[in-house]
């Protein structure tokens, strides 16, 4: 099936990533419960805000089985068929109103397949809810309409329990069913229920939205719906403060576009389904830095589906079919490296965005993760001097600086850039900066502040030893000309 082929050709170069980024989470980290915890407990990042405790025990019990059999080889194999199996469906499902399936529905479907924002869900291995939910989710439609109820059933718990965004095709299903839309009903309800039940009792209620910066609820949907036809920059961390007015406008006049066409070609409940799901992202845009492309990949092919009905002549279908081989070509062989490794991604990001402080934050952190802390620091450098920075990197910064030895550098920085409310770990580094640097004095006066009642010490696990080293050298000659008090660690 040539639709099917050209899926699995566009997700070929994506094959032979790693981990990046949340990867390392979801597949390094040991879960003491092994597979079972999966379905018992909630995954719950660091980051807090809407759908922090997610559950979604289907994708990954699949997405751990697949690494346990063949890394990310194998997850990355395992979303490059969910994605050609979408394709499939969305061939099948547009089929249905083009008599002549070749002109009309399989460059529609194709145009699914090549469409920039899959890049993101094929190359990154914690996108695969996003194809799981999706493949599922079409299959819903696909299964109502053939009057298949109980396969309906089936597809939407799997679905809901791979992703929440599930929700809008188990919801549109019964609308689209040609018969028996009184029992799609209500088992689309009882699924809903089901999953529901679940989800509260085990992951419950998502924490509080915090807004990142004013009207930020209102362009957000936009911004999404500019991803639909016009997802540039390609990058993993699209700052969405940097878009501009041009992406809104973009939004705009893609959603009204959409609307007047599906109107006409009387696909109404195509259109309304893409926008609830850009609608259901629009949160997690809201109250972050980036707009990531998978959010919008669901809604991708509910728009195929909304505009896909309109029909094609001979030379417009293979205009199309040129164009899906040029974003091939164009877009995914070269966008493929950049899911190489986390240094290549965001090192990608900061190339496509260079004024983003949100991309040399992740940057940097990953340089810090692979201990090449002179570049780290480099990188948090360039954050804190664009607009928007994360707090969190003044901190950063000093922990590269003095990770990589640069002390004098570190201590100027801490003088230079004194922090209202340090943390423990930001005291430690600057004691150290200071120790090493001659100031002992000033190191003396960080150690103190982290002495516990106990004796012990907050911060970084090697505070005490560091406590240790500068009492060996109470005997030195001071620099700020006065002995220190030193605190009290050993006899």
């Amino acid at each position: 099936m040539l639709a099917f082929a050209f899926a699995l050709g566009v997700s070929f170069p994506y094959l032979f990533g790693g981990w990046v980024w949340d990867d390392h989470l979801l597949f390094e980290l040991e879960r003491s419960g092994g597979l079972l915890s999966l379905w018992t407990e909630a995954i719950v990042p660091s980051a807090s805000g809407p759908g922090a405790a997610y559950y979604r025990p289907v994708a990954l019990t699949v997405m751990h089985a697949l690494a346990a059999i063949g890394g990310p080889l194998a997850v990355h194999i395992g979303a490059g068929l969910l994605h050609a199996s979408s394709t499939v469906l969305i061939w099948k499902l547009l089929s249905q109103v083009h008599p002549d399936r070749e002109t009309s529905a399989l460059p529609w479907a194709t145009l699914f397949a090549a469409h920039p924002v899959a890049g993101e869900v094929l190359g990154w291995s914690s996108a695969f809810p996003d194809a799981l939910a999706t493949t599922l989710g079409l299959a819903c439609v696909w299964a109502v309409q053939q009057g298949r109820i109980r396969t309906y059933a089936a597809c939407a718990l799997l679905a809901l329990l791979s992703k929440e965004t599930a929700l809008v095709f188990v919801c549109l299903s019964p609308w689209l069913a040609p018969s028996n839309r009184r029992r799609a009903f209500l088992i689309g309800g009882c699924s809903i229920g089901v999953w529901a039940t679940l989800r509260l009792a085990i992951a419950g209620v998502a924490s509080s939205l915090q807004i990142l910066y004013p009207r930020a609820l209102l362009e957000a949907p936009f911004e999404l719906a500019s991803l639909l036809i016009w997802p540039w920059p390609l990058t993993a961390t699209r700052d969405a403060w940097l878009l501009g007015p041009v992406h809104w406008l973009i939004g705009a006049a893609t959603l009204a576009a959409g609307w007047a066409i599906a109107r006409k070609t009387q696909r109404l409940p195509w259109m309304f389904a893409a926008t609830a799901l850009l609608l259901l992202a629009t949160p997690v845009v809201a109250q972050s830095h980036f707009a990531a492309d998978r959010y919008a990949y669901p809604a991708v092919a509910c728009a195929t589906l909304a505009i896909g009905s309109l029909a094609l002549s001979h030379w417009g279908g293979r205009l199309l079919t040129a164009v899906c081989v040029l974003l091939y070509l164009g877009v995914h062989i070269p966008r493929s490296s950049d899911w190489r490794d986390d240094t290549a991604l965001f090192s990608s990001a900061v190339h496509a965005q260079p004024a983003s402080a949100f991309s040399w934050h992740l940057l940097g952190v990953v340089r810090l993760h692979h201990a090449d802390y002179v570049n780290a620091a480099e990188a948090f450098t360039a954050a804190l001097s664009l607009e928007h920075p994360l707090q969190e990197d003044a901190e950063l910064r000093l922990v590269a600086l003095v990770e990589s030895g640069a002390y004098q550098q570190a201590a100027k920085w801490v003088n230079e850039n004194p922090q209202e409310h340090a943390t423990a770990r930001y005291i430690a580094y600057a004691a150290k900066s200071f120790l090493e640097s001659g100031n002992t004095k000033a190191a003396a006066d960080n150690i103190a502040m982290l002495r516990q009642p106990d004796g012990t010490y907050d911060g970084p696990a090697w505070v005490a030893n560091l406590a240790r080293h500068l009492n060996a050298r109470k005997d030195e000659p001071i620099i700020e000309g006065e002995r220190p008090e030193l605190p009290l660690d050993t006899p």
